[in-house]
């Protein structure tokens, strides 16, 4: 199982979310060794880093407008309504991933369970009956041996709703009435699913990062195709829909944990899924592990094997902007 651990992104003036302006920025960051809070004021040039979640394995991160959410590796859920400074535990056991849809938080298990909760963490609501009766093949069902299943992604549409779940070793569903039911999608997404993505901007698209290769679907994730066949890179880490409706993806000639220098790790970007994807310059070799584009910003932002934090605006001229200890691995559930 890859470590997992989370980025996400804010613009705060009265906790509310806004575009970059004369105002404080924060970004959430987790790794495998904490949850780290970066601060830049309008004041300064540089984020300072802040460790607000010391020796966590984090595997998943969400934002209200109200909470920071962290999702513990073999803990649990907690829950911190002052910016890190303190916690709450809000849900026991072994999380995978948590969303935040503005107004249900969606959580994953290590073994396949998905929950909602209404009302940010209080009470939570099992659907895994209702997911696993989509797609009731052995997979989704924990075998005695260490490569189980798990939810390894929950996406949220922005626009028809539409929430999908990515399932390592047992493909995808989605649902349309906040899953109440589930539908499985088809066959090309059919070994493990990594990370989903709904377009920002228009209906039913959706882009999905997968043990196979990078898919996209434009029917709401009924039918999918792949877009990577050109990347000489085998492994697939990442890929994205930024604000201005170009595709960003991120891949690697090893898979993570194994990166050096010559694996070619690098970003790609295309401006629709029928053109060729180019590689994007960067300001050094590095292994990105997450994907991010911070809500009403034409900034992207991407994670590092090695901590390091980057960003460009509309996906140019990336600089880094932070470092941290430890990897960088998983998106934050709000940000697509």
């Amino acid at each position: 199982m890859l470590a997992r651990s989370s980025i996400c992104v804010y613009y705060s003036d009265e906790n509310t979310f806004r575009t970059i302006g004369n105002m404080t920025i924060t970004i959430f960051i987790g790794t495998e060794l904490g949850l780290y809070r970066l601060e830049k004021t309008a004041h300064s040039d540089s984020f300072t880093p802040h460790n607000i979640f010391p020796g966590k394995r984090i595997v998943d991160i969400a934002l209200s407008p109200n909470a920071v959410f962290a999702a513990v590796a073999g803990e649990g859920v907690f829950r911190s309504a002052d910016d890190g400074e303190s916690w709450q535990m809000i849900f026991g056991g072994s999380p995978t991933t948590v969303t935040w849809d503005a107004q249900n938080m969606w959580l994953g298990t290590a073994n396949c369970e998905l929950y909602r909760s209404p009302d940010t963490g209080e009470t939570w609501q099992n659907l895994t009956e209702a997911l696993h009766a989509a797609n009731p093949v052995d997979a989704w069902y924990p075998p005695p041996f260490a490569d189980e299943p798990l939810i390894s992604t929950i996406a949220l549409s922005p626009i028809t709703h539409t929430v999908m779940v990515g399932i390592k070793n047992g493909g995808a569903a989605f649902s349309t009435d906040g899953g109440a039911r589930w539908s499985p999608t088809d066959e090309a997404l059919d070994e493990t699913v990594h990370r989903l993505h709904a377009h920002p901007t228009v209906p039913a698209h959706w882009i999905a990062g997968t043990e196979a290769g990078i898919f996209f679907s434009t029917d709401n994730g009924t039918t999918w195709e792949e877009i990577t066949e050109e990347i000489d890179l085998f492994y697939n880490i990442d890929a994205i829909i930024s604000a201005d409706g170009r595709y960003f993806a991120a891949a690697s000639g090893t898979p993570p944990g194994n990166w050096v220098e010559n694996s070619w790790s690098t970003l790609f970007v295309k401006a629709q899924p029928e053109n060729r994807w180019q590689p994007v310059s960067l300001p050094s070799p590095e292994y990105i592990t997450v994907l991010a584009q911070p809500a009403e910003t034409r900034h992207l932002i991407f994670g590092t094997q090695s901590g390091a934090i980057y960003w460009g605006e509309n996906g140019e001229n990336w600089k880094q902007i932070g470092q941290v200890s430890g990897s960088v691995t998983a998106l934050c559930g709000n940000s697509g």
